[in-house]
């Protein structure tokens, strides 16, 4: 019942036992564990949960009172889930649902393919890039941003800027942008973010095309599954799910150098 499209676990919990499934089922036991393990991940913002805790977690959603359901039936409803290929049990009896486990071993193994690639430094003055752009914007900037534009400038294919609001993350943001101009075309440097107000803020902050990061993967499904561009900033990257940002990888190119900007939390 609950794969019924607009049908919820515990909607589907209500009819199922009206309908004379036991308490004590396997199947009842195997969706109220995918039910909190998504449960965790959106409320809590974990990928997995300890196995012991999921048994309590299970024990009050299904509301055991008469203690029908034994530790014995749920380790017999992980070890379906996982023969199904629906959960996956982690070191130190950790549990995660498999489409997590796949969305975030899929984005380390990208993250290592970038760290990977031979580095070629944009320019060999970069303190005068540095002088010339504080001259530009009027600004002077903090030694944690020359730092951000230096790293840049080294030529990483991947790169984190993190900072509170108020930090100066959209200014070095930007200048860090037109560093790049240096050896890609402007065209080749996107910007995006999880929000339509959220991309036109950080297209109109740095100047630079932005999209939302639903329109960037429908596009690519229009273009073979990938997106051309030389350069991609993500904006409020801490508000993107695993599962997303998984999604937004795998229609970049390995060479595609990716700037993830967000909160530290």
């Amino acid at each position: 019942i609950t794969e019924v499209k607009g049908i919820g676990f515990k909607t589907a919990d209500v009819l199922a036992l009206k309908m004379g499934v036991l308490p004590d089922s396997i199947y009842r036991i195997k969706a109220c564990i995918n039910f909190i393990l998504v449960k965790t991940t959106a409320d809590e913002g974990n990928s997995c949960i300890e196995k012991q805790e999921l048994y309590q977690k299970i024990i009050v959603e299904l509301d055991n009172q008469d203690n029908t359901i034994s530790e014995k039936l749920f380790n017999d409803a992980i070890l379906e889930l996982i023969s199904e290929k629906k959960v996956v049990l982690l070191e130190n009896d950790y549990i995660t649902s498999a489409f997590l486990y796949k969305a975030e071993t899929g984005i380390l193994e990208n993250i290592k393919k970038r760290l990977n690639i031979p580095t070629i430094k944009i320019t060999e003055n970069i303190e005068e890039f540095i002088k010339n752009k504080q001259a530009e914007m009027n600004i002077q900037f903090s030694e944690e941003q020359k730092q951000a534009a230096k790293l840049v400038n080294s030529g990483i294919n991947m790169f984190i800027l993190c900072g509170y609001a108020g930090t100066g993350k959209t200014t070095i943001s930007r200048a860090i942008l037109e560093l790049l101009s240096i050896r890609y075309n402007v065209e080749n440097i996107v910007c995006c973010a999880l929000s339509g107000i959220a991309s036109d803020r950080i297209r109109k902050t740095t100047g630079y095309n932005s999209h939302t990061i639903a329109s960037l993967i429908v596009q690519a499904n229009k273009r073979g599954g990938r997106f051309p561009c030389k350069v991609l900033l993500i904006d409020e990257a801490s508000m993107i799910n695993s599962e997303l940002l998984y999604r937004l990888f795998c229609i970049l190119d390995d060479d595609c150098m990716v700037i993830m900007v967000g909160d530290p939390k």
